[in-house]
């Protein structure tokens, strides 16, 4: 959450380095009406800071062209039919050229919309977005603290600068090494078929591996995508069980839930997690917003001191499948 950082919001623009999904967000945020925002979910703390809020303009830049843009087509749509989203006049020019070339129907299908966005140079009636392409950062302007941005043009010499009260990088996520797993450092995935893992060496399937997500298949997508990935991950191990390549649990069920305990004993469960939703749902209720998060830990552990213990029924039952295990 950007606003439990020193920040000031008091600049009329805010520079996004990197052009993801999460860029979008954070700029769809940053241009919100707090009015509206107020009937969400967002953290009280976070709506204060927002409601002083005097940013004006939310650039995101991006280091190559329109036809590169990482974010997905559903977050474009979704963000252009809620929020005033525009290009400047050189920007522009780079769509067109790349509408005329590209053949990939979703990537065209961005650029018609990102062809359609108002000019740059209009006057702005609120808070709005501007997409901005070819801009490679070179470094952070201000002493203390920041007061622009400067960037060179992608693939040529010229520089420009861009003044800012606050700078935000959103470029990417690269997945770490995980022991005893392969892992390709370039890409920063676990090498894999499809969810299963890949030793490296030989090409063959890492018995009882099996990845998901980001880590499986890079830094892209939103979640419908990695409903699906999961799924094609799930079928691959289902499919492996099922031919009787899998061996069987060294241990019972009830280890795992051992182990958690033994290494954070202060560890929430499903039942604490209830509480702190029935929580933030009934103080959400108060003010007619969906939830009121609870941001602080200490709070967060509290409500969880308070919630029921498991109905006997469910405490017999899961003392009777521990005992029935099998060794």
């Amino acid at each position: 959450d950007f606003t439990d950082l020193p920040v000031d919001l008091g600049h009329e623009r805010v520079v996004v380095v990197g052009n993801g999904n999460v860029a979008l967000d954070v700029a769809r945020v940053l241009t919100a009406n707090p009015d509206e925002l107020a009937h969400t979910d967002i953290a009280d703390h976070a709506l204060q800071v927002l409601r002083a809020s005097r940013v004006r303009e939310v650039v995101i830049a991006a280091r190559r062209g329109p036809t590169h843009s990482a974010f997905t087509l559903p977050e474009l749509i979704g963000l252009t039919t809620t929020a005033d989203v525009v290009l400047a006049a050189g920007d522009h020019e780079l769509v067109l050229g790349d509408l005329g070339v590209v053949s990939d129907t979703v990537t065209k299908q961005k650029l018609e919309i990102l062809h359609k966005l108002g000019d740059a140079s209009s006057t702005a009636s609120g808070p709005r977005i501007r997409l901005a392409y070819r801009l490679t950062p070179k470094r952070v302007l201000g002493q203390q603290r920041a007061s622009g941005m400067e960037f060179s043009v992608t693939g040529t010499d010229e520089v420009c600068q861009l003044d800012a009260g606050l700078v935000l990088s959103s470029i990417g996520y690269h997945g770490k090494a995980i022991r005893d797993l392969p892992f390709d450092d370039t890409a920063g995935v676990v090498p894999n078929d499809g969810g299963r893992v890949i030793d490296s060496d030989s090409g063959h399937p890492v018995s009882g591996a099996y990845v998901a997500g980001w880590i499986k298949r890079g830094p892209t997508g939103f979640i419908g995508t990695n409903k699906s990935c999961a799924l094609q991950t799930v079928q691959r191990l289902v499919d492996d069980f099922n031919a009787g390549l899998l061996s069987d649990p060294i241990d019972k069920p009830s280890a795992l839930d051992k182990l958690v305990r033994v290494r954070q004993p202060a560890a929430v469960d499903g039942a604490g997690w209830r509480a702190i939703d029935a929580a933030e749902v009934s103080r959400g209720g108060l003010s007619d917003r969906p939830r009121s998060k609870i941001t602080s830990i200490a709070e967060m552990l509290d409500v969880v001191a308070t919630a029921p213990d498991p109905p006997l029924r469910r405490r017999l039952a899961d003392r009777l499948r521990q005992l029935t295990e099998p060794a």
